[in-house]
């Protein structure tokens, strides 16, 4: 998921040691729940140019200069959008920051990303992107759900989300001055594929305001899991362009999903 990345841009933002100013020219790689994330980059003189990418198969062109800091400072573009991009070693690693600019043109690094590489293929290895992990392939590139890690956790998973419902519930109503309610449907289709319905409402108890969010129609996509570290991911990926990634976890007979109770059952009107 997003993560915090305040530490790492202080970390970033600091004056480099004259071990850690070192080439960035080289092939590197991040393992993520969803899969490989590669990255290459080639620095000449204070220049650095590149590419990453993400394991969804989004490459981002990448363009930035070496600071007085040490570190690489500049843009990453993906598609038509451009977000701010800084990277420098850390105790060996290459540590990225990736943060949407603000209206005020400064990169918003509350609601940004941070990514910690290995490099591949020893200091100064050139070459394309990170080659994939053995089996895993991203959302949306065809296979049924969970061939990207076929263990037998990630088979009891498939067979206990495969062709169902999973719904999640959210309320709350004071008693006086209102409340919300929230819910999302996911139809787990058997063959990879999925639709994907939420629905909201907000109800305040003065003059009666009232707002809904919602609908009846489902948006399609694609699902796989993913094992690591002994713990199984669901990766998945809509027809409007949302992708991401979420732990699964069983307790007690419930099913969760990133901490959340989830329920699980045959109804699935689109598919099995």
């Amino acid at each position: 998921m997003r993560a915090t990345i305040g530490l790492v841009l202080t970390a970033l933002l600091w004056p480099a040691s004259p071990a850690e100013a070192q080439n960035m020219t080289g092939r590197y790689v991040h393992q993520s729940p969803a899969g490989p994330v590669g990255l290459v980059l080639e620095q000449a003189g204070n220049r650095v140019t590149g590419q990453m990418e993400g394991a969804d198969g989004n490459v981002g062109v990448i363009q930035a200069q070496i600071d007085e800091s040490g570190r690489a400072a500049g843009t990453i573009t993906i598609y038509a959008g451009t977000a701010w991009f800084s990277a420098g070693f850390i105790g060996g690693q290459l540590h990225v920051a990736i943060a949407e600019f603000g209206a005020n043109g400064q990169p918003d690094i509350a609601n940004g990303w941070s990514l910690t590489f290995e490099r591949v293929g020893g200091a100064g290895a050139q070459g394309g992107a990170a080659t994939a992990m053995p089996g895993v392939a991203a959302a949306g590139q065809g296979g049924a759900a969970g061939r990207a890690g076929d263990s037998p956790l990630v088979r009891e998973w498939r067979a206990h989300l495969s062709g169902k419902r999973v719904t999640y519930i959210d309320s709350y109503n004071s008693g006086l001055s209102g409340g919300y309610s929230q819910r999302w449907d996911a139809f787990l289709c058997s063959d990879g594929t999925l639709f994907f319905q939420r629905n909201s409402s907000v109800s305040v108890d003065v003059g009666g305001a009232y707002g809904y969010s919602g609908g009846n129609r489902a948006t399609p996509g694609r699902w796989q899991l993913v094992e690591q570290m002994g713990q199984v991911f669901i990766q998945y990926q809509l027809a409007d362009g949302t992708s991401d990634y979420v732990v699964l976890g069983f307790q007690n007979g419930a099913t969760y999903v990133d901490g959340q109770r989830v329920y699980v059952t045959n109804e699935n009107p689109y598919c099995r």
